[in-house]
């Protein structure tokens, strides 16, 4: 069940009402424990920029009752190339993978706050990490201050996250920062079903179609580039920046240059409190890789948290670095390339290396 505010002694205490702290949530009143779930933002309408949920990520969310495919626009293959040069692709079915989805991510929030209500506008002021509770202190809108007592915390509270600090976990930073320029568009889009990569000298690009005519584009560019500022400047940018990016730009929805770091939590867990999703790792935005590992990570979580054991539970992603940055398991580094590419495909793990397996 969800408690509401007035009751102060839970089994778990959800920190973050993004698709990761609701699937934690729902994990855990399936399994019958009490939960308080918290998010410091008024609604579920934000962020509105768009995500790839890996074929693994549909699946999963579609067990809890949270089925996207009917929200977004479905991915079904994938396409590599080189200049305007097609160099590689394959169909995600030649891998053993189902479709995956894209789709603005305030949808599947949406969707997920409609049957899963959130306490929202509620922010946790601090919390002190011991067992065998743990206890927290939150605020609501007003100012008014609660202490809450709970036996377990998934802290999915993006990347200042407070619960990380609370069990002394470091994030750590794997390698350089990645700087994209990032927009959406309405347009007319020339690859329907498909998530199209580019490789230049500058990394890994990549392109996705959205519903409504509408496409997202992540282009690698070098430390000082920005954004182009009108539709006219965006059509010059993808000529000569990614000719194999086949939109014919109506409109520029939104654009902007970012540079992004590439960090990992050195610890998941600690007496009974974890974290997962952005909270555990900022990582390549193209798959939206740092969501879709955050759900893998809230289920285990909840299996962790029921079997008592929620440090074993979350053990396997401490070689996440593996499929956020590209090393192979020994920590050695492979080729750039496919360290890149590696990180930006809409898989991690064994299903990661089947996909590579299947391009041709």
């Amino acid at each position: 069940m969800i408690v509401r505010w007035g009751l102060r002694a839970v089994d778990a205490l959800v920190v973050g009402g993004g698709p990761v702290g609701m699937l934690a949530t729902h994990r855990l009143i399936a399994h019958g424990l009490s939960v308080l779930a918290i998010d410091q933002r008024p609604d579920a309408t934000q962020p509105r920029y768009s995500v790839v949920l890996h074929p693994a990520s549909v699946a999963r969310l579609a067990a809890a009752g949270f089925d996207p495919t009917p929200l977004g626009h479905t991915i079904e293959r994938i396409a590599i190339h080189r200049g305007a040069d097609r160099t590689a692709g394959c169909a995600l079915a030649e891998a053993g993978l189902g479709n995956a989805v894209t789709l603005p991510q305030h949808r599947l929030q949406e969707a997920m706050d409609a049957t899963l209500p959130i306490e929202r506008g509620i922010t946790m002021a601090s919390i002190r990490v011991a067992p065998p509770a743990s206890t927290a202190t939150v605020t609501d809108d007003s100012g008014e201050e609660r202490t809450v007592r709970a036996r377990f915390v998934v802290g999915a509270d993006g990347i200042h996250s407070r619960v990380r600090d609370a069990i002394g976990a470091t994030f750590v930073d794997h390698g350089a920062a990645d700087r994209f320029v990032l927009a959406e568009l309405t347009g007319d889009v020339g690859f329907e079903g498909e998530l199209r990569y580019g490789l230049d000298d500058h990394g890994v690009s990549a392109a996705w179609p959205l519903p409504d005519r509408r496409a997202r584009i992540n282009i690698a560019v070098g430390a000082d580039d920005e954004a182009p500022t009108d539709d006219d400047a965006m059509r010059a940018f993808l000529r000569e920046r990614a000719p194999w990016c086949a939109i014919d730009v109506e409109h520029v929805d939104w654009a902007t240059a970012a540079t992004l770091e590439n960090r990992l939590t050195d610890r998941f867990a600690k007496h009974g409190v974890a974290v997962a999703g952005d909270a555990a790792h900022s990582a390549n935005p193209i798959p939206a890789m740092s969501l879709n590992l955050g759900l893998a990570e809230a289920d285990a979580i909840a299996d962790g948290i029921v079997a008592h054991d929620l440090a074993a539970a979350m053990r396997p992603f401490d070689a996440v670095a593996a499929d956020l940055f590209g090393r192979d398991r020994s920590g050695s580094e492979p080729d750039p390339v496919q360290r890149r590419l590696r990180a930006s495909l809409p898989a991690f793990g064994d299903d990661a290396a089947r996909l590579l397996s299947a391009l041709r």
